[in-house]
């Protein structure tokens, strides 16, 4: 489900101008629970970002 989210992020990110290559990432992005810690998320991706974007700031909030 993750995974999902992720790439439709990037896909906004697309259209944004700000990245490219969306079968390059889907490709190299893997989404885990971390098997020694399951409330743990395990992500890694290889944007090819566009232009001066270098910098990428995101904020989880969990709902109760």
């Amino acid at each position: 489900m993750i995974k999902a989210e992720l790439l439709d992020l990037y896909r906004d990110f697309m259209t944004s101008g700000w990245a490219q290559d969306y079968a390059g990432y889907a490709e190299s992005l893997t989404a885990n629970i971390d098997p020694a810690d399951p409330k743990r998320m395990n992500v890694i991706d290889s944007p090819k970002l566009v232009g001066q974007y270098r910098i990428h700031a995101m904020q989880t909030q969990f709902r109760q």
